[in-house]
């Protein structure tokens, strides 16, 4: 019997994430013509900057988090939400996908607050979320007790691709996204056991392979097994059925 073919939500808070970062990053630049990024799109900065924080304005509160949905050009938010789709998948079938939610808000309000207070350019795109991820996927195998050099290159690669597609912002930009996704991490890696005491630890994508893999190998096998055991149980029933001399009528036995 053919299995049916189903389509799994395996991500959804990466998922909505990842489509409303095009869905906002479109509007603002191809229909309002928005390429700074001055509708919200663009974090607040310190005094003397493009968008500078005001106590009074709501505007500013809301660029302390909503920047993350935007970006210098379509390349770099392209590059920053395959980062997250990737990641993002294994880490919320680890650590659940409520958890993983609430570090991508704070790990955005953190380097947005940050922002606000020492640089006088503004963030655009998720490019702390992008660090929060890898450094949550390096603490997850860490607990593992064991640090992939993949994890270490991928940090690598991804400050200099945010040095090369965020040069405007400077080295105190690129500082704070870090600062602001390793602070997030840690808070999900500290938290996560008390969220998820009984949480499985080979969860993600190779886990869920390895789960396919021995329902598709291991489970046959077995179960040929079970049915040959079985049958050789009842061949030697129907031996020792057939050297009892007696006969059953009904109920009686003569």
């Amino acid at each position: 019997m053919k299995k049916k073919f189903n389509i799994s939500l395996d991500a959804p808070v990466s998922i909505i994430f990842v489509v409303l970062s095009i869905i906002l990053f479109m509007l603002s630049t191809y229909v309002f013509k928005d390429k700074a990024g001055g509708l919200l799109l663009a974090s607040a900065t310190s005094a003397g900057g493009a968008h500078p924080f005001l106590a009074s304005s709501a505007a500013s509160y809301f660029r302390s988090f909503l920047y993350v949905f935007g970006g210098t050009s379509i390349n770099a938010v392209l590059y920053n939400l395959i980062f997250v789709l990737l990641l993002g998948s294994s880490l919320e079938d680890y650590y659940g996908s409520v958890l993983v939610g609430v570090c991508y808000f704070i790990t955005a309000v953190f380097a947005g607050v940050l922002n606000a207070c020492f640089c006088k350019t503004s963030l655009q795109g998720c490019a702390c979320i992008v660090m929060m991820v890898i450094f949550l996927n390096a603490l997850m195998s860490v607990s593992k007790r064991k640090l992939p050099v993949s994890s270490i290159l991928v940090l690598v690669l991804c400050i200099v691709m945010i040095a090369i597609t965020e040069n405007q912002s400077g080295v105190v930009s690129i500082f704070i996204n870090i600062v602001a996704g390793l602070c997030s991490a840690l808070i999900a890696f500290i938290v996560s056991p008390l969220v998820h005491p009984n949480q499985k630890k080979e969860g993600g994508l190779l886990g869920k392979a390895e789960k396919v893999r021995k329902e598709e190998f291991d489970e046959p096998k077995n179960k040929k097994k079970k049915d040959s055991t079985t049958l050789i149980r009842k061949k030697s029933d129907m031996n020792d059925s057939s050297d009892d001399d007696t006969t059953v009528i009904g109920t009686l036995k003569f």
